[in-house]
């Protein structure tokens, strides 16, 4: 429930009209809102009536005191405050009169933002021409993507057109080149006309029902009328991979390949096309949105390599183009929609699959929250708080689409951020502790190095020997324990930990690899493996010897495991061959099946405090190709979450579902990667205003 105050105070100050004026007194008013942060979603306004001001009062100098509970970037929460009236419709922050508008768009987790006081200082007069009785705080946060109903075919460099609740699918390549066309309402994918060539790497401008698809290693233009398409003006060149927006009457076509990449740009008109000003830098493999009036483009490759993407951004004013500020990070072959000041890039490759969401103001890029699977190639269409993309290519043509809303801090309130980097690469290594005090077991790098993280460092501490990988680990940094793992062939050895040194205790019953681990140093729990074989066979530890435990249901190996001896999980996994999204819970003696994994998955991170609540991270997915992918267990269901900032697999793990740690492991190479999984307290954001008038 949002609590808000306001009070009024006078002070006497002494304020000069011109050289020989007249003195006045301001009228100093002060604001507080107490705002619950849980109830802060996109476009959430807060007015607060004020008395009524005389018409040609002026604004003298505000400031602004934020106490936040958060300091994720992540979240993206954003705050606009000005006055106005309340005269117009509430529903937007331009429908109050912001003549008078004291900041717009202010991210409240910039660094530096404060003062050395914790204010944020706005000083300077403003003239307010309309009589003012409301104070209007305005947030926005972030969106995020959800899984939507796949595309009925799958297809890669195919183009776009449309909204959310009613994009369209144009072309592409899955085996072969393709003429289908798919139209989406919102919630499912259905058959649409198809187009009179087959073509990939095209473009698409407009709606559901008045688009239009350009080039594609051709000049051939179609426009679709909602039902069939029909051959509209050509290209002025047979181009593909160039870059658009507008609608089907009033299009640009911006750069793209002939020879080489292109500079060219031409507008359309509904009949012909017409060529425009050139492009600063000749570019291919890029994205545009907006319209002929106020375009953007970015990303995309300059060289005759798509080996070499950029992070250029250009606008287009009408007349010419012009360098904007870059993007965040160099990418081609990604997905985009929206306007000049407000668009949205996500996913393509900048060497793998990448799943990065940007955001763009018309001044700069932030980062967004991550897509859900990673691809390039892809297509999308709509608006940076209604977005939409699909299908792309992860290791094979795909049917995947995605769906970009407006969040809110509660939904938002889970992120990574990167932790201290280990002293020595590894991977297939484990681990155990918490995020504060993580201890990193052994790896295949070396075989017998550990060392300790303290919530912002590595510090190496005793080798184990002999040396060992594929291990599996359980307890705390001061009373760890390692058991099993491999070199040169499988090991049975135990060893625990006390802080500072190791010492061996009793051996597994079988020797393995490839297993999983959880509990704690007195009461652990050595879940599948593999010995020459996959297993079904899980052991528990007292302390000082193994002894049988009840069998998994079907035999695993690298799979991640959580949780305590009487209450653990046995999360995704290798079950003969195939990329595990099975979940087994153990209560101490036997096995049962819970909740599926959205996206199954092995060699995966993983941790948690009991069967009822544990996280999964990173892995191998279906291609063989490492995820970032994150998911949370509350003891019967998945849920995604956001997803990890790197894609990886094969590491050592500490800590709890809502306060992770997930550390070295293999994107291709060994990793000395930290990362940091958090979910803030939902707390109330201060805001305490005082500005004077006259």
């Amino acid at each position: 429930m949002s609590v808000i105050h306001y009070g009024i105070a006078n002070k006497i100050l002494k304020w000069t009209r011109g050289v020989y004026g007249d003195i006045e007194e301001p009228q100093i008013k002060s604001v507080s809102l107490n705002v619950n942060a849980s109830d802060i979603a996109f476009g959430t306004e807060y007015p607060v009536t004020l008395c009524e001001l005389p018409e040609s009062s002026m604004l003298m100098d505000a400031s602004l005191n934020i106490t936040t509970p958060f300091s994720n970037t992540q979240l993206g929460a954003k705050l606009s405050l000005g006055l106005g009236t309340d005269e117009s419709d509430v529903n937007t922050p331009d429908d109050y009169d912001y003549k008078t508008l004291i900041f717009n768009n202010q991210d409240l987790n910039t660094p530096g933002l404060f003062n050395s006081n914790g204010y944020l200082d706005f000083v300077g007069s403003k003239s307010l021409n309309k009589n003012i009785n409301t104070l209007v705080a305005y947030f926005t946060v972030m969106g995020v993507w959800s899984s939507a109903n796949s595309l009925a075919g799958t297809g890669r460099l195919l183009a776009g057109a449309g909204t959310q609740t009613a994009g369209l699918r144009i072309g592409g390549y899955s085996t072969g080149v393709l003429s289908l066309c798919e139209e989406y309402d919102g919630t499912t994918w259905g058959s649409a006309g198809s187009l009179n060539t087959a073509r990939a790497y095209n473009r698409g401008v407009g709606t559901q029902t008045a688009a239009l698809s350009c080039g594609g290693e051709t000049t051939v233009v179609e426009e679709y009328n909602g039902t069939s398409w029909s051959i509209g003006g050509p290209l002025l060149n047979s181009l593909r991979d160039g870059a658009t927006g507008g609608s089907q009457n009033s299009a640009f076509y911006a750069g793209g390949w002939t020879t080489a990449p292109s500079n060219q740009s031409q507008e359309y008109n509904g009949i012909s096309w017409t060529a425009l000003n050139t492009l600063n830098n000749s570019t291919h493999e890029f994205i545009g949105c907006g319209n002929i009036s106020a375009g953007l483009v970015f990303g995309g490759v300059t060289s005759t390599s798509s080996g070499n993407p950029v992070d250029i951004t250009e606008e287009y004013n009408g007349s010419t183009w012009s360098i904007a500020n870059s993007l965040i990070t160099v990418v081609l072959w990604h997905g985009g929609c929206g306007l000049q000041n407000n668009a949205l890039k996500f996913a393509g490759t900048g060497g793998g699959y990448s799943n990065k969401t940007e955001e763009y103001d018309g001044a700069s890029w932030r980062t967004g929250n991550n897509v859900n699977t990673g691809r390039y190639a892809l297509a999308g269409c709509g608006t940076t708080t209604s977005a939409l993309s699909f299908g792309g290519w992860v290791s094979a043509a795909t049917s995947i689409c995605e769906e970009y809303n407006p969040g809110n801090l509660a939904s938002l309130a889970s992120a990574w951020f990167l932790g201290g980097n280990l002293n020595t690469s590894d991977q297939y290594s484990s681990g155990c502790g918490t995020q504060d005090a993580a201890l990193k077991i052994t790896g295949l790098n070396v075989g017998r190095y550990c060392e300790e993280y303290n919530g912002s460092s590595w510090s190496t501490t005793a080798d184990l020997t002999p040396v060992r990988a594929y291990t599996a680990a359980a307890g705390t940094q001061t009373a760890g324990v390692t058991f099993g793992g491999y070199w040169s062939s499988n090991i049975s050895n135990t060893d625990e930990y006390n802080g500072s040194t190791w010492s061996a205790s009793g051996n597994l019953i079988s020797a393995k690899r490839m297993h999983g681990g959880a509990g704690t140093q007195n009461a652990a729990l050595a879940i599948g493996g593999y010995t020459s074989t996959f297993i079904t066979g899980c052991e528990e530890y007292n302390g000082a010897t193994w002894a049988a435990g009840g069998n998994l249901n079907v035999a695993n190996r690298t799979m991640g495991g959580a949780g305590t001896q009487n209450s653990a999980l046995s999360i995704g996994g290798d079950r003969a061959g195939n990329y595990s999204a099975v979940t087994e819970e153990y209560d101490g003696a036997s096995w049962s099946i819970g909740g599926t994994l959205n996206n199954g998955r092995d060699n995966n991170y993983a941790t948690g405090a009991s069967s009822l609540s544990a996280i999964t991270t990173g892995g191998n997915i279906a291609g063989n190709s490492s995820t970032s992918s994150t998911e949370e267990y509350d003891g019967t269901s998945w849920t995604q979450v956001n997803n990890s900032l790197k894609a990886t697999r094969s590491g050592g793990t500490a800590g709890i579902q809502n306060k992770a740690l997930i550390f070295a492991g293999s994107d291709g190479s060994s990793l000395t990667t930290t990362q940091e999984y958090n979910i803030p307290s939902q707390g109330d954001l201060d805001l305490n205003i005082t500005f004077s008038f006259i």
